[in-house]
Formats: structure tokens, sequence, C-alpha cells
């Protein structure tokens, strides 16, 4: 590489920091899974550090140790089996003074921007420097990698780990002599990556049918050295998983010795319990399949879709072996999860090195850098990615300064239609009340003299319990919401985004599109906190 490309690398990452950085703390919560995630975040940084502090206390007795730990615990017990992302959201909490309601979000975005700068090796390994800076630029200012940089969910941090996985697995079939090293390190990764991300269990599937591409093809198959790869691969894959399993028997052994029962499951329990038997009454939807193409033309436009299929046009025409590695994993995505009924669009965000490839790759060997038709299609890629950048950039929610507004009346008791983010902010799960659990205005009126006064409505009160989400307010709300009057509303575009229904698309694609289409826009754009007395007074009751 020239002084000229490590100039433009060094531009690259400048511009994917600022736009994954910019006024990330302002963010607050977009989904319920951030604020969840950031619960279970809280459980695991309590759980470690006092189980850890207790064996430093002396003379005292296994029950007093359980007592000791179990009245230190706050936040949520893990629901979904994502030890390593709830981790290193408590790992980053470490530096922003506990855990905020950005936390997750300013992580999401730091492997994001690792993640630009990882591509950029993965694209040198795979083919050339050149195609390794188109790469990254792309990532970049991509709609779709910078929207979930900017949450926190578990898929950025996962897709780093992923792609950290691929240049290490690259490297063990180019460097014979430390080729083992680098193909543990690359399924150490690999076991990582899927400890933030259980439902991308093709992470490793992928890189068993690499091992039967590159390895097995000729005879004899089942060679000395075939047979230590696919054992260093399972083993180091397996490890991240033993050692958070590990953990969970540590505080079992802990509570059994007390005779006292174990209050949460343990990481082979919930992977059981998520992948089997909610997975298996998950059914394959052909009519949604046109869902991640919807996604990418959505947030990538139609200059990266008309390129993604011209680069696979002109690649399979060039093939080479290290082609099979991209084509495999945005192939093999795009048919599991567009075959799928659960549409997430974040489930898709594993294609994106593979397509941001197969492009870099298609204009590299078929346009020189000097001419004009380059230069014209990067800025027809920068013109038509503005928009969804300046969407990105300026979406907002408005539930932080409605629960400032609730702190400042010195309410804690409430009633919601966002109930994790309540509790989040609460901290304590027994002072909220989910609109959605509450049927008669008996129920309610009960709660009232309870003191849940307060009734704070947002976006959420479309979505229903998982995982049943019809797209319906519950009949008791949209009485109140008729008969009285909000006395704090706060403007945000969480619900304008199509993305957020689409989140919650376990229902049917269609269905939900159909819905965004038809929505009232001023009912999904506000947070309201309403006082119930207004409503009873109105009712006479």
């Amino acid at each position: 590489m020239n002084k000229l490309s490590y100039l433009f690398l060094a531009i690259i990452i400048f511009l994917a920091a600022f736009l994954r950085l910019y006024h990330i703390k302002d963010k607050c919560f977009f989904l319920t899974d951030e604020a969840a995630n950031s619960r279970e975040a809280i459980f695991v940084k309590d759980i470690f550090n006092h189980t850890i502090k207790s064996f430093s206390l002396k003379n005292i007795t296994n029950k007093e140790r359980v007592d000791y730990i179990s009245n230190n615990l706050g936040g949520l017990p893990l629901t979904n089996p994502k030890p390593g992302h709830v981790v290193l959201i408590a790992l980053f909490g470490s530096f922003t003074n506990g855990i905020k309601d950005y936390t997750s979000s300013l992580m999401s975005a730091v492997f994001g921007l690792a993640t630009v700068i990882l591509i950029f090796f993965l694209g040198k390994s795979l083919y050339s420097p050149k195609v390794g800076i188109l790469s990254a630029f792309l990532l970049s200012i991509s709609g779709y990698h910078l929207l979930y940089s900017r949450e926190g969910f578990g898929e950025i941090n996962t897709l780093f780990f992923f792609v950290l996985a691929n240049i290490f697995y690259i490297q063990s079939i180019k460097n014979k002599y430390f080729s083992i090293w680098y193909l543990g390190l690359s399924g150490l990764f690999t076991g990582i990556a899927y400890s933030c991300h259980y439902r991308w269990i093709l992470m490793p599937f992928f890189f068993y049918v690499y091992e039967l591409y590159f390895f097995y093809r000729k005879k004899p198959h089942f060679t000395l050295e075939n047979i230590r790869r696919f054992t260093t691969l399972s083993l180091t894959m397996l490890l991240p998983f033993a050692i958070y399993e590990s953990f969970y028997h540590l505080l079992l052994i802990i509570y059994r010795k007390s005779n006292i029962v174990f209050p949460f499951r343990t990481y082979i329990e919930l992977l059981y319990d998520n992948i089997f038997r909610f997975g298996s009454s998950v059914a394959f939807n052909i009519q949604d399949f046109i869902a991640y193409p919807f996604y990418l033309f959505k947030l990538e436009g139609i200059v990266i879709c008309i390129l993604l299929l011209y680069g696979i046009y002109k690649l399979i025409r060039n093939y080479t072996s290290f082609n099979f590695i991209i084509f495999f994993q945005f192939f093999v995505s795009l048919i599991f999860f567009g075959l799928y009924s659960a549409d997430f669009p974040r489930f898709f965000v594993i294609a994106l090195p593979s397509i941001f490839l197969i492009i870099s790759k298609a204009l590299d060997d078929y346009i020189k850098p000097k001419n004009i038709v380059f230069i014209v299609i990067l800025v027809l890629i920068c013109i038509f990615s503005l928009p969804n950048i300046n969407n990105t950039l300026n979406l907002n929610s408005g539930l932080r300064k409605a629960f400032n507004y609730l702190s400042r009346q010195g309410v804690t008791k409430h009633i919601t239609t966002h109930e994790q983010v309540s509790f989040f902010y609460v901290k304590d799960p027994n002072l909220v009340r989910d609109i959605r659990n509450i049927e008669s205005y008996t129920s309610l009126k009960n709660l009232y003299n309870q003191d849940y006064r307060y009734l704070l409505v947002d976006v959420q009160k479309y979505i229903t319990k998982f995982p049943h989400f019809p797209f319906k307010k519950s009949p008791l709300l949209i009485e109140i919401e008729s008969r009285a009057k909000p006395i704090f509303t706060i403007k945000e575009n969480r619900g304008l985004h199509f993305q957020f229904w689409f989140e919650h698309c376990i229902v049917s694609f269609l269905n939900t599109l159909n819905f965004f289409k038809n929505i009232d826009k001023k009912d999904i754009s506000e947070v309201r906190i309403y006082d119930l007395k207004d409503f009873f007074r109105s009712q006479n009751l």
C-alpha cells in the first residue's frame, strides 16, 4: 500500500467514527430489546461482582453467602442465551460510570467502527488492499450497518467477531506454518460471536462447509491434518460456551449447598428453550421471501442493489476459490433468513460484509480507479446514501425526557406501554404495571387507588406481548386516550421509521408493510403522559 491508500483508509475510519458516534448519548432506547439487554447486563455485572466478592468474606455460612449474593442483584436474569452480548454491555458500563440508557448503543458504535476497519483487512486478505479500502468505504456509509451500529442489539458485536473469525480462517489457509493457530483463533472468535447472538446459528455451519470445500475435496479425505483442523475448530468454538456454562455451575453449587433453588436458568438451558422449544414453533414462509431484498433496497438504495447484481454476475464469470466464502455467506443467509417466518431486519446484518466485498471485487476487476465511470459510481453511492444516513442520525426517542418529567414530579409508580424501559429507569419492577395486562376499569381503578396515577404511552402501545404482534392497541388504552388529554407530550420519530415495525413483523412481512403504510402518523410520533385522575373524572368513576 502507498501513502495515498493509507490516507484514504484514515479518512474512511474518521467518517465511520463520526457517523456512528454522532450524538450517540442522546439517542436513548429505540426498541424494547435494548432496555431488556441493558437490564440483563446489570444483572450479569452484579452477580459476577458479588459472587467473587462473597469469597473474600470471612466466617460466613453457605446460606449467608447465598443471601449476600441474592440481596445485591439488580436488573433482569438472562432470558435470552446471549451472555457474550450482555457481558460486553457490562464491560462498557465500567467506562460510562454504570450501565446507562446509551451504554449498549455506544458499545455497538465502537464495534461498528471496528468492523469497518476489519473489513479492510478481510478484503485485503481475500483479494487486495484496493478491495479492502473499497469495502471499508461502502460499509462506513452503509445505511443498514449504520442503523444497527447506533442501536444496542447483539448484531454488531456479533458481526465484529464473525469478520475477525473469517480473517483468521483465511490466514489458516494461506499460512501453512501457523495454520492450526490461526484456525484456533478463528474457532474461538466464532464461538464468542455465537455467544452474542444465538439466532445466527449459521456461523459455525459456514466454517465447517469451508473446511469441506478447501480441505476435503481431494483424496484422501480424512488425513491426519484434516482431523487436526476439525478437532481444533470444534474445541475452540466450544470454549466460550464452556466458560459461560462453568460460571453458571459455580453458582449452582453455591445455591445447592444451601438447599436453595437456583433462581435462573443456565446457558445450555436457555439455548435449549430458545432454539428447540421456540424454534420448533417457527415455520418457514416463502411468501415473505421478498423481505430482505426490500430491507436492502430501503436501507442501501438502488445503486447498491444494482451493483450487487453486477458483482454477482462478474464474480461468477471469473470464479476463484475465495469467491466461495463471500458467495456462500450471502446466498445462504438470504435463503435461510428469507424463508424464516420471523423476518427481522437485524438478522440480515450478517450478510453485509459479503455484499460489499462482492461489489468491491467487481469494481476493482472491471473499472480502473481513474476511470470517470468509477468516480460517478462512488458519487452516486454517496448521494443515494445521504437520505438514509440523515434519517438514522436524526432518529430520536422521547422516553428519556418522559422519565425525566416523571422524576421531576416525584413519580416512581406508574402504568406504561413500554414495560422493559420503565423497569430500566425505575429499577424496581414492583413499581410498574403494563397497560396491556389490565383488562377492566375495576382493575385500573384499584391500581389508581394504590398510587398508580400516571400512564406513560409510546408507540409500543401497538405491540402486544411476545410472540403475538397483531399491531392493535388495548381497548382500555383506546378509551383512556379518547377521554383524557395528556399532561405532557414529547415529539419523537421512532414510529415513523419503517424498521421499528419490521422488527416486530413475526406475524407477516406483507401485513406489516400494509399496516405501516396506513397507520396514523401523528399517533406514532409522540410519547404522552396521562394523569388518570382526568380519565376517572370523565367517567365519573
